[in-house]
């Protein structure tokens, strides 16, 4: 699995399932809402190839759903990729096989790294 950090979409192509944490709901959706404008905004040879599903996954969601959602995450679509957006619901310890990529969006200040501090 590789640990992916920052705002590089491009750092995406090639891989077929990501999970994004956010940090808050309404981030998560915004995430979720801006990624086919992002891409569509891409260098077409940048751009990962193939139908995007992108979903989230939260707390409020019953198991019923959280599993259909994973299941987009286990099996993308044919060709394409999977992008969840994750608000404390799955957390970065868990063990879901199928993932390519962990992404973190959280917005770092300029000359800060995640672990430097305010």
């Amino acid at each position: 699995m590789r640990h992916l950090r920052g705002r590089r979409g491009q750092v995406l192509y090639g891989l077929r399932r990501v999970i994004a944490f956010c940090h808050r709901l309404d981030a998560a959706h915004e995430f979720v809402r801006a990624l086919p404008s992002t891409l569509a905004r891409m260098d077409a040879q940048r751009r990962p190839e193939g139908p995007l599903h992108a979903d989230r996954i939260t707390g409020s969601h019953t198991h019923t759903q959280r599993e259909r959602i994973l299941d987009s995450l286990r099996e993308p679509p044919p060709g394409g990729w999977t992008v969840l957006a994750n608000v404390r619901c799955l957390s970065e310890g868990v063990d879901v096989p199928a993932v390519d990529a962990v992404l973190s969006t959280e917005l770092l200040r300029a000359g800060h790294r995640s672990g430097d501090g305010p």
